[in-house]
């Protein structure tokens, strides 16, 4: 399995507060049988503070003593909220693993207030996203079919297996029945439960082997390639 969406790089958001408990996530994760791990820490600077160079700098620390401890792959990526970076000339630097897919998070409430200018933003310099967490938004299920020939869809492993709020289980479980989504990812934060690998067993066993793998593994080794 590859897990695209999580905050487990320390010291950066609301993720991982030590080096100690980032490695604990991983080596949880390591057990489910993943092999990498992109790190998406929230970019908000009106939140956390971190320019691009302090995430990317925190990366290359922590992946180096990663490295020491755990076989998973490390990748960096963002969760980008601040859409004012996207009028950037040059917005690579935010990439999903280097590669031409972005993870962008919207605002809960009012989630398609500057959704059109984002996604002309994203289309005007060539790029593909990945929405998180799309449950989460007031986007309704018209808008998320009319989105899906646009976006790429990712939704939390707990809302898979029916542990986040009721409104997003429900959400979570029309997009699997009309195969709407693309990834399912942990969103993992150190006072949470990893449920990925249980999101896999729930995947495997409704709609096979094959939907599992496409989720959790084969759409995510087209961030990896380069």
């Amino acid at each position: 399995m590859i897990d695209i969406h999580t905050h487990i790089l320390p010291f950066v958001d609301d993720g991982c507060k030590t080096e100690e408990q980032a490695i604990s996530l991983l080596k949880e994760e390591e057990t489910f049988g993943v092999t990498d791990v992109i790190l998406t820490p929230h970019y908000h600077l009106a939140d956390y503070n971190k320019t691009v160079q302090d995430i990317t700098k925190a990366f290359e620390d922590f992946k180096e003593k990663a490295s020491k401890v755990t076989n998973i792959k490390l990748h960096l990526g963002f969760e980008i909220y601040d859409d004012g970076l996207l009028k950037e000339e040059n917005i690579d630097a935010f990439s999903i693993a280097n590669s031409e897919y972005f993870l962008q998070e919207l605002p809960l409430q009012n989630s398609a207030e500057n959704l059109n200018e984002i996604l002309y933003l994203y289309k005007k310099q060539g790029k593909k996203i990945v929405l998180a967490h799309v449950e989460r938004y007031d986007l309704g299920k018209d808008l998320l079919l009319a989105l899906k020939e646009r976006v790429f869809i990712q939704v939390n492993a707990s809302t898979v297996i029916g542990k986040g709020l009721f409104k997003e289980n429900k959400i979570t479980k029309w997009l699997l029945k009309n195969d709407l989504v693309d990834f399912v990812a942990s969103d993992i934060h150190y006072n949470r439960d990893n449920n990925l690998k249980k999101a896999y067993d729930f995947v495997e066993k409704k709609y096979g082997k094959d939907r599992a793998e496409r989720l959790f593994n084969l759409n995510a080794r087209e961030f990896l390639l380069k």
